[in-house]
């Protein structure tokens, strides 16, 4: 998502502009369709968050020629004032800038749309001052953080809500960094259990390839769990380290699939 408020906000970095040039984008629109099927994973992984940008997206008004009054989010509401509206909105207002609905006289033209809204959504517009070229111009903030600055930890937290930890998370936690060891395997451990190691599962998912085969043995997918116990060339490791006990640690059914989980597993035991 990070990637996806840089192409909105930041168009002369020139990553975004050979983007834009070659898929011919309109970042500014917003509503812009990503269809390229042949596409690079950039684009591919754009096209997946590109939504989740633009609902975390709110205007700042500055002379209102920018935001769009009825479908952009300018008022500090969960949602733009189109999903508002008492009744249909003509169609040739659907996109009219928030300036159209000032008069000459510099004040809101209630005329307009008062009749379109409900009266709490009209007292918040009265709220604010009407656009005028002395405010500057319109400016895009994020509307998920308390200071408008986009942060992978207000993105995550929008996509998927505040994490409490679980008893578990906890307990993994604290054996893992109270190892004595190197510090680089202590994070490497706490990798294992996230199940956030590089893989090819993981890549992929990231659309970085297009393959989860494992390399090395070409029999499933390298996963964490494939990776560390179930590839032969792991399995060789595991009888060299520990011999007597080889056959149990490369038992399937013992930890079942899923890494991080039998990592976690692990060291509660």
């Amino acid at each position: 998502m990070k990637l996806g408020w840089s192409l909105l906000t930041q168009p002369h970095v020139l990553w975004v502009r050979l983007l834009v040039a070659k898929y011919k984008l309109v970042p500014a629109a917003m509503d812009m369709d990503f269809v390229f099927p042949q596409g690079s994973p950039l684009i591919r992984a754009l096209h997946k968050v590109w939504r989740f940008v633009c609902n975390g997206v709110r205007w700042s008004v500055g002379d209102g020629t920018t935001i769009r009054f009825w479908r952009d989010n300018w008022t500090h509401s969960p949602r733009p004032l189109i999903y508002e509206a008492l009744s249909p909105i003509p169609e040739q207002q659907l996109d009219w800038p928030v300036s159209s609905y000032v008069g000459a006289s510099g004040q809101w033209r209630w005329d307009l749309f008062g009749h379109l809204l409900p009266a709490a959504v009209s007292l918040r517009i009265a709220a604010f001052l009407p656009p005028s070229r002395e405010a500057g111009l319109d400016s895009r903030y994020w509307g998920f953080s308390e200071n408008g600055q986009f942060t992978t930890k207000s993105a995550y937290s929008y996509l998927f809500g505040t994490h409490q930890p679980t008893a578990s998370d906890r307990s993994s936690w604290r054996i893992i960094w109270k190892w004595v060891g190197p510090q680089r395997i202590r994070q490497f451990l706490w990798l294992v259990v996230q199940e956030k190691l590089l893989t090819n599962v993981e890549r992929r998912r990231r659309h970085l390839t297009d393959s989860s085969t494992c390399p090395l043995c070409g029999r499933g997918e390298e996963s964490t769990l494939h990776c560390l116990r179930d590839c032969v060339k792991a399995a060789l490791v595991w009888r060299k380290l520990l011999p007597l006990r080889a056959g149990k640690l490369c038992s399937v059914s013992r930890y079942g699939r899923s890494g991080g989980a039998a990592m976690r597993r692990s060291f509660q035991k």
